[in-house]
This record gives C-alpha cells, structure tokens and sequence, in this order.
C-alpha cells in the first residue's frame, strides 16, 4: 500500500501542471460566456444552453484525452521514465497508480465542468428553465442508476486505459513500426469498436422522462458487461506490453 500510495502521489503531482491550465481555461470560458450574455442582453434559454453544454462536453473530451497522454508523454519528456520503470514495486501497482491518478483529475475537471455549468445557469440563465432542469436531471436518479453507474464509472475507465496504451505504444517502442502499430491500434479503437459497438446495441428512442445523462447514454446490463470486459482486457495487454516489450 506505501508503495501504491507513492506512485500514485507522484502521478497526481506529475498532472498537475496540465490541469492546472485546463482549470484556468474553464475560468476563461466562464467570464467570456458572462461577458457575451452582457453585449448580446438578455438572459440565455434552453437552445443557448444547449449549445454551451455541447461545448463544455467537447472540452472536457480534449481536457481527459490531454490529461492521458500527458501522463505518459511527462515522463518521456522530462527523462523520468527509467525511473518510473526501474523503481522497485510491480508493474500493476505503477500502471493503476497512473489510472487513478488521472481519475482523480478527471473527476476534478468534471466537478469544475458542472461548477461552470451551475454558475452560468445562475448567472445568465432564466429561473424556469434552471428549475425544470434541475428537477429533471436529478428527480429520476434512481431510475437510470445504469446510466450513471457505466458513464461516470465504466466509460472514463474504458477510455483511460485504451489512450493510455496507445501512448504507451508510440513512447515505448523506439523504432519506426510505432507509426504502425498505433495507426492499427487506432483504426481498431476508434473506427472498429465504435461500428461493432452500435450493432450490436443500437440505441433506442429516449424517454421524455429521461434526464439529460440518461438522453445521452443508454445502457443494457450485457452492454455493461461487455465494457468491463474490454476495460479489462486492454488493461492485460497494457501490462504485458509493458512487462516484455517497452523500450526506454
């Protein structure tokens, strides 16, 4: 545990230069967004909004793929890998540390996100539609517990480890042949498994009812499953990769 504890301090304090500016960049956002309400008058209602939750969805999209591979490309990029490597403890306990590591500053930028979200509302929103959506994401919690189980649980952990082993292909093998095997390892990640993906669980008409998480994942139990299984079984392959074939 001392051991785990250790790696996983000095992953957070390796991330914390990047997050910090991702931090400062939804300030930034903030106060430009507050300052546009103020040029164009009037309040924002639901069509404003929605477009500005879009984009705070893209942003954190960038801001969790930019944590990840900041975590890898730090270590190759200050020379700290042969020490991140070397240090005596299992391989298991350095790659989880870096998986929590950026979980935690996930979770971080996801708090500042909503944060972000709630002041505006307060700030340039109209009380009516603050009120209907407050009370709908968060009256019906309990019915898409799924929902949020899998995208606040399963779908960060499924995304951490597949960036995570595709940057530990491209630092970890000296060679040209990197080039291709992160464009085969992407083409199968990114182009692949999103086509099988949608065959085999196709999305369903949403319920009016839903809140807005539920609108945007829809989620089965052999769907669930499914995931946890590939989470898992990049993750093997990650470590073996970084076990037998990583080259410092």
């Amino acid at each position: 545990m001392k051991l785990f504890l250790f790696f996983l301090k000095r992953d957070l304090r390796l991330l914390f230069p990047v997050n910090m500016i991702i931090f400062m960049m939804f300030i930034v956002a903030t106060l430009l967004t507050k300052l546009l309400q103020l040029r164009r008058g009037g309040v924002f209602d639901e069509v404003h909004f929605s477009v500005i939750v879009f984009l705070l969805f893209f942003f954190s999209l960038l801001s969790v793929m930019a944590i990840i591979i900041e975590s890898i490309w730090r270590e190759w990029r200050k020379g700290t890998q042969f020490d991140w490597y070397l240090y005596p403890g299992s391989m298991h306990v350095k790659l989880i540390s870096k998986v929590i590591a950026i979980f935690i500053w996930q979770y971080f930028q996801l708090i500042v996100a909503i944060c972000v979200v709630v002041v505006l509302l307060f700030w340039t929103g109209d009380d009516s539609f603050r009120q209907d959506l407050f009370i709908g994401e968060f009256s019906v919690i309990d019915e898409f517990s799924w929902e949020y189980l899998w995208g606040l649980i399963i779908v960060p952990f499924v995304a951490i480890v597949q960036i995570l082993f595709g940057c530990l292909l491209f630092f970890g093998l000296k060679s040209m042949w990197r080039f291709f095997y992160v464009m085969i390892y992407t083409s199968i990640v990114f182009i692949l498994y999103p086509y099988v993906y949608i065959k085999l669980y196709p999305t369903e008409e949403p319920v009016e009812t839903e809140p807005i998480l539920g609108l945007v994942l829809d989620v089965n139990h052999s769907q669930f499953i499914f995931d946890v299984i590939l989470a898992l079984s990049i993750y093997g392959l990650m470590y073996i990769f970084a076990v037998k074939k990583l080259e410092l």
